[in-house]
């Protein structure tokens, strides 16, 4: 079983640059870390860079890790509680991200843990450090 922590950033919400991180843990132990910066534009959103952290690290897991369980942790209630189908999709501006999110999602077997910010540390810190001026 991999477990996988994500985060997105975005500076100035809405509108500024931002930055993903993405931890993937084995047994407690990291294994990878994937971080990169998300340019500023139209509708770039905390939401939007959190969803993005969520789809590449769901596409990398699913390359290089195609036969494992993964458990998919992140702070963001909006993003878990859309993935798992608590919370309905209402805005236009995340539609798209939660629907390729989805179709990832669903030829993996995933699933999805709402944790507190304080447990998503590291992934937080490599999103903020993504994020350019």
């Amino acid at each position: 079983m991999l477990v996988m922590e994500f985060d997105g950033s975005c500076k100035n919400n809405p509108g500024g640059s931002g930055g993903y991180g993405v931890v993937i843990k084995e047994d407690g132990r990291i294994i990878d870390e994937l971080a990169g910066s998300l340019k500023a534009r139209d509708g770039m959103t905390n939401n939007r860079a959190e969803y993005i952290a969520l789809i590449i690290g769901l596409k990398y897991l699913k390359a290089h890790y195609p036969e494992h369980s993964i458990i998919c942790r992140g702070d963001s209630k909006l993003v878990i509680y859309q993935m798992t189908g608590e919370y309905s999709v209402n805005s236009d501006n995340l539609f798209d991200l939660w629907k390729r999110a989805s179709k990832v999602a669903n030829v993996m077997n995933v699933s999805f843990e709402w944790i507190e910010r304080e447990r998503n540390k590291r992934a937080d810190e490599l999103s903020r450090r993504k994020m350019t001026v």
